[in-house]
């Protein structure tokens, strides 16, 4: 994406307002797609980041003498630039979707005016990655590590909803001023095609795109994220892009990770695997990726052999015990078989009421239910499952996650909700399910009710209301009703604070090729 350094013709002129009292400030940048402005919202201040569907080779733009400035479709192009347009505002709601993702840039609000639409988006107040490290030179494992964490784990939610980002690059990567990295520019995102025919766009950033991704109906998946995560951490890592992959099937060797970065050996090499050329031969999710990034391949092997070796004794015990059931079972099918034809022959038709649950009710279950379920108990002590906090009260919820995994930061984000409780968990931005390894996850968000919102008449009478009784029981209970004001001060303090702190982290640079 490149900046613009000034004011070009075909943008929008600075000072624009646009629906919903959004002010035009700024160009940021601009690429393929659209151009990208930084904006204010006239009535608050707040910043934001807006982006144009503005696409080029397929519409221009005409300034009016009334002071409108639309944009429209050259002549043949306009089912073109309307296809451009519905999938522009599809792009708006992904990313609504995944709101909750700390790693993900977030839609305040959709616009369409001037025969076109626009992204109101957060706007994160940093730099790309690939500013970051031309201005700051490469980064050590160690310090990268922390940053693509969240990053990761983001993209795992993102993947199991069957969509794939589909540019991700160093300069797709925002670092602000929290320290965190943030996924932006979702234009290119796409439903997954593994298993389908479908023709795809064909979408392209030197250094980053797999080989699939040069063919209109190569099979794309997360494994073509995968690639370009892994071809971004190595440019993070080295300092310089990694060669075109196409590039590097005409025998242009990658050159080494290990001998071009502060990285351990078995590190780089998960990193060489998420960029190898044959789609099959990377890692095929995420979760698989994160993992090889996280635990050395010792100790993953040692889990392998662990769940390996215990079913292997699992079905020896099995066998042991199906063998000495046969065994026992010889004579007490003689002894039934001699009961039977005696019962027969002196009891007649009733020995079709004794013998069947007698018989089948003693043979042939205690043994199997004695060599069963624990088979993988503690084999990997280290992989947990995020647990299913939804409706859970607020204190409940924070202790299950402390006792799942000590090491992960809780953040609380605290909004009125008409349909729950007070202190009740409604969100999570771990989604419930997901596998993980104890101490990789830096935080959780739990969004929480507040309850049902006051109104200021309903808020002035309840106050009225206490007030009165606060007066009238002030003989008996004035201790008692001390320690009560100072038990909700501190929680409505607590809250407050949660609040803050989740709401800190506002704001998204969007830039283009």
């Amino acid at each position: 994406m490149k900046p613009a350094n000034s004011q070009p013709s075909h943008t929008l002129p600075l000072g624009t307002e646009l629906p919903h009292n959004y002010i035009v400030n700024k160009i940021l940048g601009e690429g393929g797609f659209g151009i990208t402005y930084f904006g204010t919202l006239s009535l608050t201040g707040e910043k934001v980041a807006i982006k144009e569907y503005f696409p080029n080779g397929l519409a221009h733009r005409e300034h009016n003498t009334n002071g409108t400035h639309p944009i429209v479709p050259f002549f043949g192009m306009e089912d073109a630039f309307e296809k451009g347009r519905q999938h522009f505002i599809n792009e708006a709601s992904i990313l609504k979707e995944f709101q909750n993702l700390n790693s993900i840039v977030s839609v305040k609000d959709v616009i369409e005016t001037n025969g076109t639409v626009y992204l109101v988006m957060e706007y994160i107040d940093g730099i790309t990655l690939k500013q970051y490290v031309k201005e700051n030179g490469a980064l050590s494992f160690q310090e990268l590590l922390p940053l693509m964490k969240p990053v990761l784990q983001s993209l795992i939610q993102v993947h199991k909803q069957g969509l794939i980002h589909r540019d991700i690059s160093p300069e797709n990567l925002m670092l602000g001023i929290d320290n965190q990295l943030h996924l932006i520019d979702f234009g290119a995102a796409s439903i997954e095609n593994g298993h389908e025919n479908k023709t795809m766009t064909v979408i392209l950033k030197s250094g980053y795109a797999p080989p699939e991704q040069y063919l209109s109906d190569g099979k794309q998946g997360a494994w073509t994220d995968i690639y370009a995560l892994c071809a971004t951490m190595y440019m993070t890592l080295t300092g310089f892009a990694p060669p075109e992959s196409i590039r590097r099937i005409q025998q242009e060797e990658l050159p080494s990770l290990a001998e071009h970065a502060d990285i351990s050996s078995w590190q780089a090499a998960a990193i060489e695997k998420g960029m190898n050329l044959t789609a099959a031969d990377r890692f095929q999710n995420m979760e698989s990726l994160y993992q090889a990034l996280i635990i050395p391949p010792l100790e993953m092997d040692s889990k392998r052999r662990m769940y390996q070796d215990s079913s292997i004794e699992e079905n020896k015990t099995i066998m042991k015990n199906d063998a000495r059931t046969k065994k026992q079972r010889k004579p007490l099918l003689l002894l039934v078989l001699l009961a039977f034809l005696f019962v027969a022959i002196f009891e007649g038709a009733r020995i079709l009421d004794i013998l069947p649950l007698n018989f089948v009710s003693k043979s042939g279950t205690t043994t199997h239910d004695s060599s069963t379920d624990n088979s993988t108990e503690n084999v990997s002590d280290n992989i947990c499952t995020m647990l299913d906090l939804y409706g859970e009260s607020y204190p409940d919820a924070h202790k299950k996650i402390k006792a799942l995994d000590n090491s992960i930061t809780i953040r609380s984000e605290w909004v009125y909700d008409d349909a729950h409780d007070i202190n009740t968990v409604i969100e999570q931005s771990i989604q419930a399910g997901t596998d993980f390894t104890k101490g990789s996850l830096s935080s959780i968000l739990l969004t929480v009710s507040k309850g049902t919102e006051p109104t200021t008449e309903a808020t002035t009478e309840n106050t009225t209301e206490e007030n009165t009784k606060s007066q009238e029981n002030s003989t008996t209970n004035n201790q008692n009703s001390g320690s009560s004001n100072n038990r909700t001060t501190t929680t409505n303090h607590k809250k407050n604070d949660d609040f803050e702190v989740a709401t800190e982290s506002e704001g998204a640079v969007i830039t283009f090729d």
